[in-house]
């Protein structure tokens, strides 16, 4: 089973944050696969499975506070992640201009704490990533307060047609067409 989990920070004041677009990512796609709510755990949510091209996938958020993400999935069920490669983690990437995604097979968490969390708990480089561009910091903010602060309302109306190139990307990786995903993922821009 393929389990996408989505990054991001509880409570109310961070839901609209930048730091926040792995758990909105997995918001939308909960929705428009009408999957339900599976387990509400200590440290995590997981809605599914629900079938994608023939292939059962769950989503997840761990509940927990970014830097500890990882800590959710070594508390999921013994035995349910059966290989690291089986887990997609979506998350915020400052360095990747808004309207714009990533999609790798592994890497380092490129100084991202809440992949390096999940890089620990799974002990290995090679956990699939799509990383979505969450803009520059033009206003040269510290680089906590520009993740933690909110997206534009101009922003906010644009994130449905980003989600939609997302679920396109995981189609292609349910298929096992990772070469297709890369390069719908990597060639994607809004407004370009």
């Amino acid at each position: 089973m393929l389990l996408i989990v989505g990054l991001g920070n509880p409570g109310p004041r961070y839901v609209w944050t930048r730091h926040n677009v792995g758990w909105l990512f997995v918001d939308w796609l909960v929705e428009e696969t009408k999957a339900k709510l599976r387990t509400n755990g200590a440290s995590y949510m997981l809605w599914g499975p629900v079938s994608i091209n023939g292939r059962d996938v769950a989503m997840m958020k761990p509940t927990t506070y970014m830097n500890r993400s990882g800590s959710a999935l070594k508390d999921l069920p013994e035995g349910f992640i059966q290989d690291a490669s089986d887990v997609l983690v979506v998350y915020d990437d400052v360095a990747i201009p808004f309207g714009r995604m990533r999609l790798r097979k592994k890497g380092s968490a490129g100084g991202h704490n809440g992949m390096l969390s999940i890089l620990a708990a799974l002990g290995t480089l090679e956990v699939p990533r799509l990383r979505i561009g969450i803009g520059s910091n033009t206003e040269q903010l510290e680089l906590s307060e520009f993740v933690l602060s909110e997206f534009t309302e101009e922003e906010k109306e644009k994130l449905p047609m980003l989600f939609d190139k997302g679920i396109e990307v995981i189609n292609c990786v349910v298929n096992g067409d990772w070469d297709k995903g890369m390069q719908i993922a990597n060639s994607f821009a809004l407004n370009a």
